[in-house]
Order: C-alpha cells, then structure tokens, then sequence
C-alpha cells in the first residue's frame, strides 16, 4: 500500500522489485499494489498509475474525497478482504497511519517500509508524528539505511523488529543514456566549453539546495578557466526562493522544473551534486553512480553506506557549501581523478545494488515473517 502520484524513490523501487519477481518466477510472491486517489483523479491515468500497468502488475485504488475521507478506512478493510493477503506491506507515512488505525494489523502480518521523513510543512510534520505511533505496532520495520534505525528505535519499535534494505537500480537504467535527447539538452542549457553540473531531487528544504547555490556563488567569485553551468532538476516548496537566489547568480544556475524524462539529464551530465541535508538510501546517487557520473554528496544517511569517500564520490559534511564548492572545483580540475571515480562507481553500484539481490532479500524476510506468524 503506497500513496505515488509519480515516480518517486520508493515508488520506483517497488516497481523495479515487481519485475524481478516477474522475472525471477519469485519462488511463491505475487504483488498487488493498492493506492489511493481523490474524487476525480481515482479513474485518472497518471505516470504512477501508467507504471503500475506497463509493468504487468494488479492495482487496486482506493477512492477518497477528501484528506480525512473517513471512508477510506472501510475500503481498506473491503481490498484486504477482497486481495486475502499473506502479508501486507506500507510505505510512508499516510500508509502507516492508515494501516494501523483500520485494525487490519490485527487480521494480517504488517511490514511497514520507512523511507524517511521530509519536513517541508506543518502537514507533513503531523504525518510525520502519527507515522511514528503506527510503526510500533507493525510485526517488522523496513528502512533503507542504518541512520534511520535510531529514528525508528526512538518511536517505541525494538530493534529485534528493524531489518536495514538499501534501495537497487536496474543494471539496464544507464543503456542509452547519451541518447539524442541528452545531446538536445546539452546543446540548450550549457555553452561550448562548459561543463554541466545537476542536482535532481525535490525543492524541498531537507534536499540542501539552498548549499548548493551558496557552493555556486563561492566557485564563481573565485572560479578562474572553470566555466559551468548548473541545472536543477525537480519541483517543490522551495522553488520560488531558490529562483529568487539563482536570479542573483546570473545565468549560472537553471530551474529545469519537474520531467518524466530524467534519464536523459543524467546522459547531458558531467558530474552530479546531491547536497541533503537528510537522505535515505537515495536513488538520485545510485543512478548518478550506474550513469557513471562522478559526484558530490553530503554525507549524511544512507550516502556513506553506499560511495567512499574518495573512491567512488567525494563526500563532504552537511550545511557546508565551502565544503561543496571545494568538492565540486577538484572535479572540474582533474578531469583523470573526474574519470576514474565515475568509473569505479559504476562498477561498484552494479554489484552490490541490483534489483536481484535486493528481491531476494525481501523474499528472506516474507519467509521470515511466515516463520513468525506460523
């Protein structure tokens, strides 16, 4: 049970975890997504919904007409009468709340996925709090990263009932990425000479934007034969203060706004930056390290857990643009250093972060949680 509207982070790893059940022949799982949609938009096609179906698996969508349908409750409890799970497992935090207070943790073995916690808004600080009070009663908690357990810990679930699962890439996501539509990219947003730097992630405040700016200020007060460009790709909250902020550094910066057609931004790329404040095991980085990209990160969550400092990323401590900055000015100077960590990242992210290592990991745990209830 997941509320997605988009491709997000766990959205995309629940689909890519479909397909290699599909592939794999699963040894027994079979997968039916539940999600919810509001008053019109329960019957609508969006990029969600259209992933679900491209991707061959059963979606049931649970209609709501308001943020507090009441309502919803009883559909809940009338999909797991119709679908009689094994297990039923929630991501984030409206799935949580949901799932605990309809009772069916009672009737059925609940994993509840945690993926962290955003904090753009009073509302979602609220969810945040209820969130928290509903894992407790789930028979086991999911999470990407390390970091997260003493979040997890700190709401009442003992650590007997926490099982740590990077997020996976596909190692079919970084074919064709130097497509012709990378090329139009590039040829649009960065002059001859100029090396692209991309950020992608919500513009929300926890994702550190606001660093990476003040990193791009600081490399163009001092910058001598380094001529960048750097293009945010994403959408949020944030928005309208970072444009205020990119306004102030001229034509350094682009707000490239929300695409379904990501991929090809990593293929316009010449490094990626990803200046979180708070991560999980953050999809952007694996995709920036399938891509090849060399990257800048802040080291915080689930990012060590994943790239070396050194040998496949630079990372640097948060809430430091000089940190950045510097980062970013020794990536655009040793295009050899530039090179091999690229490399090396995309050597590593294909052997340990694959979807099939992943799935089987989940199906440890649904055996697991068999042995349990049995």
């Amino acid at each position: 049970m997941i509320e997605a509207h988009t491709l997000t982070g766990p959205a995309k790893n629940l689909l890519e975890f479909c397909r290699e059940v599909r592939k794999q022949g699963a040894g027994g799982v079979e997968v039916c997504i539940a999600t919810f949609r509001r008053g019109a938009a329960a019957g609508a096609s969006d990029t969600f919904l259209e992933a679900v179906r491209d991707a061959g698996v059963r979606c049931e969508v649970i209609p709501e007409t308001s943020r507090f349908d009441l309502r919803v409750f009883g559909a809940i409890g009338r999909t797991a009468a119709l679908l009689e799970p094994d297990i039923i497992q929630t991501h984030n935090a409206k799935s949580h709340f949901l799932l605990r207070w309809s009772g069916l943790w009672k009737s059925y073995p609940w994993i509840a996925f945690h993926h962290g916690y955003t904090k753009e808004d009073l509302k979602m600080e609220i969810y945040n709090r209820l969130s928290r009070r509903a894992m407790k009663k789930a028979r086991l908690v999911l999470t990407v990263t390390g970091a997260f357990e003493e979040q997890i810990r700190s709401a009442g679930v003992p650590h007997s009932r926490i099982r740590v699962l990077h997020n996976a890439i596909s190692p079919q996501w970084s074919e064709g990425l130097r497509s012709e539509a990378a090329r139009a990219i590039r040829q649009k947003l960065v002059k001859p000479g100029e090396k692209l730097i991309l950020a992608v992630g919500r513009l929300s405040p926890e994702k550190g934007h606001k660093d990476l700016l003040e990193a791009v200020r600081l490399l163009s007060s001092r910058q001598a034969g380094l001529p960048f460009r750097l293009v945010l790709v994403g959408d949020g909250p944030e928005r309208a203060n970072l444009e205020r902020v990119a306004r102030e550094l001229g034509d350094r910066v682009v707000l490239a706004g929300h695409t379904s057609d990501v991929r090809s931004y990593y293929g316009a790329a010449d490094l990626l930056v990803l200046p979180s404040h708070s991560e999980g095991s953050p999809n952007v980085l694996l995709e920036a390290m399938a891509a090849g990209l060399p990257i800048v990160a802040a080291a915080v969550g689930g990012v060590p857990e994943i790239a070396g400092d050194g040998r496949t990323a630079l990372l640097a401590p948060p809430h430091d643009p000089e940190a950045l900055a510097n980062g970013i000015k020794r990536l655009l100077e040793e295009p050899e250093r530039t090179a091999s960590l690229g490399q090396a990242a995309a050597a590593h992210v294909r052997t340990h972060y694959s979807p099939a290592a992943r799935a089987a990991a989940l199906r440890g745990i649904y055996e697991e949680i068999k042995k349990i209830v049995s």
